[in-house]
């Protein structure tokens, strides 16, 4: 059923990108860009897709789990790729609609309303740009921190290093 989901969240997200660019409101270029490229990567061979189950749940001989993993590959091929491959080509076929400005500012009046929305939203009385310097600062603190936490852990620091290490380290336990 969660697999299932994958193709009604990507039909709903053409039809608010339509909703929206009838209003003229539309991605930016760079941020369709890294959108589509997202959703490139998502799509891959049920064996390798990140929809797919863990090794624990196909490892066994027991039929509820050969019709769990039989009916995971299934929906990943003929649902959750599809999917994601119409999205992503809907993006590409919008390309040119979006300019090269992310961000509400771009809008008419979109200024004022971000920094009303920042206002509504933060409760405090912050301009956008006290904001923006306020995230970079957090950013980069919390970066030095994961980095040391990583480091303490002994950890890799990149994705598919640290799957390695945790389905080889007897260390670590991943609890389903």
């Amino acid at each position: 059923t969660l697999l299932r989901t994958v193709s009604t969240v990507a039909k709903n997200l053409k039809v608010e990108y339509e909703e929206r660019a009838r209003r003229n409101i539309r991605l930016s270029r760079p941020e369709a860009m890294r959108a589509i490229a997202y959703l490139r990567e998502l799509i891959a061979p049920a064996e390798a897709s990140p929809f797919g189950l863990p090794d624990t749940l196909t490892a066994s001989d027991s039929s509820w789990q050969s019709e769990l993993a039989r009916s995971a590959e299934s929906a990943i091929e003929q649902q959750v790729n599809p999917s994601l491959d119409s999205l992503a080509t809907f993006l590409e076929q919008n390309l040119d609609e979006g300019t090269d400005a992310p961000g509400l500012s771009r809008l008419p009046g979109g200024a004022g309303h971000y920094a009303a929305l920042l206002r509504h939203r933060s409760t405090i009385d912050v301009t956008p740009t006290d904001a923006h310097a306020i995230g970079v600062r957090e950013v980069a603190r919390l970066a030095v921190l994961a980095d040391s936490a990583r480091r303490a852990a002994r950890l890799p620091a990149n994705r598919d290093s640290l799957r390695h290490v945790l389905a080889t380290d007897s260390t670590f336990a991943v609890d389903l």
